[in-house]
């Protein structure tokens, strides 16, 4: 079977560039070096060898994307619910820091959570990052003492790698906090950016300074056709380096970046830090940078996945499993087509797959064997269209039939869904006739779970109730809402031994950072933010529908809603927002889009819905009942510099409401 080979040669292809490209270099000693001791960093340019482990240092910084103890935009938002009622939570420990900053404490100024300007409270310090890429850039010309003993070109492209990993840093920090220091020189050992004395730089300076210094690079990079997936999967090409500048136009041009009134900051230079006038002139930079990596990506054979339906055991499966697959399989089967950047980390995403299974008929509960954690809200399961590919809301089928009204009502399964749940069982119509994404994303109450290496007509399904198998049993970890995500966990996840069905065995996988799906949604976003014709973007939109067995657009608002959204700017701004929530659900975008959107206010502080998933009963369990009342205000849209910072450097301001 095709997956004990994907296994088999895992450990020799799965590792991105930082753990197997370097896989005989032990990085511990450069992690530390202290860029104003010359003669430790005499010795870490000595040859080419010792230069390499240095390179490794300036990778090591990049930020989880795929571990949900770590990474900030997987459980910093809405999409995921935890809560100290699951008891490996409350034996663990605290819950883990990213979700603390979206929902589960109340970050302050005094003691930030995920803290990247300090390195603390679950974050590195990304200014640490930075600087050991300008000790690197500053150190490994050859007439600044670098390793003699390398060709030139390959010296050329490792500072070419290293001066986007720099740009990156600074683009990941743009993110969080807005207007920014630009660092571009290696800080002497004693000064930090602290006490280097230095300004936070307008939004629209930082953009360009990210771009420029993504621009010097370009020339020096590798294509990604140019590098060997087995040893360098990972390393900075030129597609990926172009997808870091398209990315941070696109937040330049955003709401939360342009003209955005309400954020007004001035430094003590009398400088606004914050554009407050809109210019949609930004979106036509974003536009061509988005369209440089679609065409670099296309140049480079990045396509969208589409699954052959080849990891599913026994006869081919329907065509209804194979959308389905090929949603999961873009983002859990390793380094395929479409995936531009991503991060091998935590064994292969193994946190995140283990939190993001579920029990089934068959298996014994492991204690923290299988988490059952990754619970998704019911609002964010509301967000996913209907089998007809519009909102459930506007839909005439679910409108007619009443089935929106009666959404959470329990209802038995017939024949006309037997695809989608258990025929005969009870599940909420609210999980019945939903699109392809739902049924790839989510796991819920009688719903099957594609995969585990059981062939189509034996796939396993769910048993979500109370003192049921994938419920609330004894001490085991649950998911707290009803909802398990799905779309993360690996295709033919299973248990180890076919006896006793024991000891939790997932498929590794790099963690997406960026997908082209992701492009191309950006580039149909742009347009639109340009007032370009929806004949011109439909068809954008429609290829990733099609990847995932939903009808186009046009045909699904004409022939199943009485509206037509997607003939003005406005409608089809929500219709391109509402594909990327569904195209994404669960992989971290969300976070992103919904801030630089200037939602996630409303997002945040909707009130988390569940099922009550205590309840043994069909009547008991569809129950739904409010968990927790967030409180999201204006001033999480950027996060608190600490208070020891703007101590220690003046000239430092903080963001608005902190």
């Amino acid at each position: 079977m095709k997956r004990m080979k994907n296994i088999i040669n895992i450990k020799k292809i799965a590792l991105i560039f930082i753990l197997i490209a370097f896989s005989t270099i032990s990085c511990s000693d450069y992690l530390d070096v202290v860029p104003g001791d010359s003669p430790v960093l005499q010795d870490a340019f000595l040859d080419r060898n010792e230069s390499e482990k240095y390179l490794v240092t300036c990778y090591t910084f990049i930020p989880s994307y795929g571990n949900p103890t770590r990474s900030l935009p997987l459980v910093g938002c809405d999409e995921i619910f935890y809560t100290t009622d699951d008891i490996q939570f409350t034996a663990r420990g605290p819950l883990p820091n990213p979700y603390r900053y979206g929902y589960g404490a109340t970050n302050t100024s005094s003691n930030p959570i995920m803290n990247f300007w300090e390195g603390n409270n679950g974050a590195a310090n990304l200014w640490e990052g930075i600087r050991h890429c300008n000790v690197f850039l500053e150190h490994m010309p050859l007439e600044a003492g670098g390793p003699v003993n390398m060709e030139e070109s390959e010296r050329k492209q490792w500072m070419a790698e290293v001066k986007v990993l720099k740009a990156f840093y600074h683009y990941y920090l743009f993110t969080l906090y807005g207007p920014i220091p630009i660092v571009d020189k290696a800080v002497s050992t004693n000064s930090g950016v602290n006490e280097f004395k230095i300004y936070r730089e307008p939004v629209d300076v930082v953009t360009d300074y990210i771009v420029k210094t993504i621009d010097e690079a370009l020339p020096d990079l590798k294509n990604h056709t140019g590098i060997a997936l087995g040893s360098e999967a990972g390393r900075i090409t030129k597609t990926v380096a172009l997808a870091i500048k398209a990315k941070t136009l696109v937040w330049g041009a955003s709401p939360l970046f342009n003209g955005n009134s309400d954020f007004s900051l001035v430094d003590n230079r009398g400088e606004q830090l914050f554009p407050q006038s809109y210019d949609q002139g930004k979106w036509q930079l974003a536009a061509d940078a988005v369209k440089d990596v679609l065409d670099s990506a296309e140049e480079n054979g990045f396509s969208l996945h589409y699954s052959d339906g080849s990891e599913i055991r026994g006869d081919a499966p329907s065509q209804a499993t194979i959308d389905r697959l090929s949603v999961r399989e873009a983002v859990v089967t390793h380094w395929n087509n479409e995936v531009i950047w991503a991060n091998y980390e935590d064994n292969g995403s193994r946190t995140l797959q283990t939190w993001a299974g579920a029990y089934y008929p068959g298996t014994q509960p492991q204690g923290k064997s299988v988490g059952q954690r990754q619970a998704s809200p019911l609002h964010v399961i509301e967000q996913f269209y209907s089998a007809n590919g519009v909102p459930i809301s506007v839909d005439n089928d679910w409108i007619n039939n009443g089935w929106y009204n009666n959404r959470f009502t329990p209802v038995e399964v017939g024949a006309s869904n037997s695809t989608e749940a258990v025929e005969g069982q009870t599940t909420a119509q609210i999980n019945l006739n939903r699109s392809p994404r739902f049924y790839a994303s989510v796991g819920f109450d009688r719903g099957y779970w594609e995969g585990l290496d059981y062939s189509e007509a034996d796939f396993r399904h769910l048993r979500a109730r109370a003192s049921e198998i994938s419920g609330a049993i004894g001490v085991q970890s649950i998911s707290m809402t009803g909802y398990y995500c799905k779309k993360v966990s690996g295709i033919n996840n299973t248990f180890l031994s076919p006896v006793t069905e024991t000891g939790f065995q997932s498929t590794p996988y790099a963690f997406p950072i960026f997908r082209l799906a992701d492009f191309k949604l950006l580039y149909a976003e742009c347009l639109n933010e340009l007032g370009n014709g929806y004949n011109e973007i439909l068809p954008i939109l429609d290829e990733i529908r099609d990847r995932s067995g939903i009808l186009p657009v046009r045909e699904a608002w004409d022939n199943h809603t009485n509206l037509t959204d997607y003939d003005n700017q406005a409608g089809l701004r929500q219709i391109i927002r509402n594909e990327r929530l569904n195209e994404f659900a669960y992989e971290g975008e969300r976070f992103w889009d919904t801030r630089r959107w200037q939602t996630a206010l409303s997002n945040m502080n909707t009130p988390i819905r569940t099922w009550n998933i205590w309840g043994e009963t069909i009547d008991d369990y569809y129950n739904v009942i409010t968990r927790q009342r967030p409180s999201y205000s204006f001033k999480n849209y950027l996060m608190p510099i600490s208070e020891t910072s703007l101590i220690n450097n003046s000239n430092l301001v903080q963001n608005p409401g902190w």
